[in-house]
Order: structure tokens, then C-alpha cells, then sequence
């Protein structure tokens, strides 16, 4: 009796929140996600279910329109607007405690690494496909930044990724 509409959304929204998951987000963080796409939207939902504050940041505005319908308040204009300045406008010069990638191409790797606090943590979502990156290692090693990836759904949490498609959210 689900309208396949509806259920198609159960495999998308189990791989994100899976991702989400593994940030283990609080509800005093703040979030960056890059990409505000279906699944970046996805993230930026999902991401604020757990209290934390989130920054989307997108190039385009009727996305941004489409995020502010889901109460998604914080838009980066990244065509006119400094993502990472605006970032650490945001915290107080701190920076974002997490940051998820949703937007396939590496060049967008340094941004959200310059974007996470130091101690943070950057999710690699949209990179599926086989190549080379450029980061900063000090990045990781000195400043403790973790970056990690995710990709695919999880059995484990089905029966709350159920409850979150066909139950409303």
C-alpha cells in the first residue's frame, strides 16, 4: 500500500543517513553541507534531525529556495559568497564541527577541508569515482582533521530509515 514514489526513497535515505550516523553529530555542532542536490538536501535534513545547526551551501538559489522549504535557514550562496569565510563568520572563527561533501569533484575536498574546525570532521559522500585529490596532509595530522567516506546503505538502521519515509519524517 506505499506509493512507489515513497519507497524509492528508502534506499537514498538509509546510504545518507548512515553518513550521518557515522559524524555522530550533538546538537550544539554546526554542519556545512556542500550541495544541496536531492541527496546534499537529504544530508541537510537529516543532518539538523540531530539538533545540530546546518549551513547549506549550494550555487544555486532555487535550491536554496527548496532547502528553506524543509527549514534548511542557513544558505551559502557559493557563487557570490566566500564558503569558508562565511563559515567561520558563522561560528565565531571556529569552524564548522562537520563537514559533508554531497557534490562530486575533488577540487571541493580543500574547501571543506579549509571549512571544518580543527579536530572536525569531513565527509566524503559524492565521490565515487576513482582519481587523485589534493589536500593538505598537516591538515589531518597536526590539526586532527578526520576525513572519511560513505557510500552505502546499512541493514541496521532500516527500521528507523523506514520510520523516517513512509512515516513523514
Amino acid at each position: 500500500d506505499v506509493p512507489f514514489e515513497q519507497a524509492a526513497f528508502l534506499e537514498p535515505v538509509n546510504t545518507v543517513l548512515k553518513g550521518v550516523k557515522l559524524l555522530n553529530l550533538v546538537s550544539d555542532d554546526t554542519v556545512l553541507v556542500i550541495g544541496q542536490g536531492p541527496i546534499g538536501l537529504m544530508h541537510a535534513a537529516l543532518a539538523r534531525r540531530t539538533g545540530a545547526r546546518v549551513l547549506t551551501s549550494d550555487l544555486f538559489p532555487e535550491r536554496h529556495a527548496i532547502a528553506a522549504r524543509f527549514g534548511l535557514k542557513d544558505p551559502i550562496h557559493a557563487g557570490t559568497e566566500n564558503v569558508v569565510e562565511r563559515v567561520f563568520a558563522e561560528t565565531e572563527g571556529r569552524g564548522a564541527d562537520a563537514v559533508i561533501l554531497a557534490v562530486g569533484g575533488n577540487a571541493l575536498i580543500k574547501t571543506a577541508m579549509d571549512a571544518v574546525r580543527p579536530g572536525g570532521k569531513v565527509m566524503l559522500f559524492a565521490q565515487t569515482q576513482h582519481g587523485e585529490a589534493t589536500f593538505d596532509p598537516a591538515a589531518v595530522c597536526v590539526d586532527e582533521k578526520t576525513l572519511l567516506g560513505s557510500y552505502s546503505s546499512s541493514f541496521p538502521i532500516l527500521d528507523e530509515v523506514t520510520d523516517i519515509v513512509l512515516g513523514g519524517y
